[in-house]
């Protein structure tokens, strides 16, 4: 009977799964309309890009056709850039851009082009943007720092690796006292009695004796 309780728990879970399914059915249309909307955004994104890109483009020298948001970044006959700028230059002239990402990259080649650019319209060139590297070296939030030992250390393994095969750890206690102990000799070598006795070269034969 619809009047029992078991009528009234089968109604109830009867409309209770119909709210659930209805749930589920909101629920993915939520997801399938933020997913769209996503989408949307994201293509507008990639146009927008694509729109700002070729609309620099039009105002600089001529190069390679550009990827939306990736530029030049996969194109292997433009990157890496040493091994391509012959070829380039030939096809585009000793003035030419690539782009990394969507930031544009003028390249110079030549003398002629270079002095031009650097001496004839220094102005024009001088908002060239900086180097990460640079940056990072030069703008060190205005904090000292000393690149000497780093610097050492990375010719000394250069050095290391063609004379004995191998390189050390930075780390490695027996490299470094092997630097301090150069740098002594050098101080020695630069200080007033290390002079003194590179002079000894160039005295008369009779105060020789005397420099020893």
């Amino acid at each position: 009977m619809i009047g029992s309780p078991g009528g009234r728990l089968l109604s109830t879970l009867s409309h209770l799964n119909s709210f659930l399914d209805f749930s589920r059915g909101t629920q993915r249309r939520m997801e399938l309309t933020w997913t769209g909307i996503l989408l949307l955004l994201c293509v507008l994104f990639i146009l927008f890009s694509s729109f700002q890109m070729y609309k620099k483009k039009g105002q600089l020298p001529p190069g390679p056709t550009p990827w939306p948001l990736l530029g030049n970044l996969l194109h292997q006959d433009v990157l890496p850039l040493n091994a391509s700028y012959k070829k380039l230059i030939g096809q585009y002239g000793p003035i030419f851009t690539i782009w990394i990402g969507s930031k544009p990259l003028v390249v110079l080649c030549g003398y002629k082009m270079i002095k031009e650019a650097l001496i004839d319209r220094a102005e024009e060139f001088g908002g060239r943007n900086t180097l990460p590297t640079i940056e990072r070296i030069f703008h060190n939030q205005r904090q000292p720092f000393e690149p000497k030992r780093k610097c050492t250390s990375a010719v000394s393994n250069v050095i290391s690796t063609v004379v004995f095969g191998n390189r050390f750890d930075y780390r490695d206690q027996t490299f470094i006292e092997n630097q301090k102990t150069m740098e002594s000799l050098l101080n020695l070598c630069n200080n007033f009695t290390g002079m003194v006795c590179y002079s000894s070269y160039f005295a008369p034969p009779i105060l020789k004796p005397n420099f020893y």
